[in-house]
């Protein structure tokens, strides 16, 4: 299945760069993201939240991504995850976005809105589906390109999906597809 996707908003998008300890929600959606250091780097994780967002909802799929991976992930319980499945990053020859020198904060996401993350290599952008949203994140090169070869995750409705970029483009193959329990 090929998609056509960028986690980059156009030039009229109020974009904010994400640092260590900023979690973000997805407007109108379950998603629950946060920006965390962990032993390959920055990571960006997402999940599925409960309906009133304080919590993970056990047995559900969401994602990780950074400079070095992209992943699904598995919640057994709100506070067991396991990464079921990775793909390496190619190595991206940019200078990483630069860091915010702010305290970290909560930010709510809606379509057309991206956030580059400080640190990284990394923006995860919203897109407007039906009438919910789908958000993606990535690997960007220079002047915001999509990378050829490079991993993204996806958490578009009940899926979280590692998609494959095919060239300096927003064109994607849906490689990896989990669905919500």
């Amino acid at each position: 299945m090929l998609l056509c996707l960028s986690a980059v908003a156009g030039p009229n998008a109020a974009n904010i760069t994400l640092r260590m300890g900023d979690r973000f929600l997805v407007r109108n959606t379950p998603f629950d993201c946060r920006v965390a250091q962990v032993g390959s780097g920055i990571e960006v994780a997402c999940a599925y939240d409960n309906p009133r967002l304080t919590a993970v909802r056990p047995n559900s799929y969401g994602v990780a991504i950074t400079n070095q991976f992209a992943g699904i992930v598995h919640y057994s319980t709100a506070t067991t995850a396991r990464l079921v499945v990775q793909r390496a990053e190619p190595k991206i020859r940019r200078k990483p976005f630069p860091a915010p020198s702010r305290r970290p904060m909560a930010f709510t996401l809606g379509p057309g809105e991206s956030a580059p993350i400080g640190g990284t290599d990394l923006a995860c952008g919203i897109d407007g589906v039906g009438k919910g949203a789908g958000l993606a994140c990535l690997p960007v090169g220079p002047y915001s390109s999509s990378i050829a070869g490079a991993w993204g995750v996806l958490l578009v409705g009940n899926r979280a999906a590692l998609v494959q970029y095919r060239g300096h483009s927003s064109v994607v193959a849906m490689k990896i597809i989990k669905t919500q329990p």
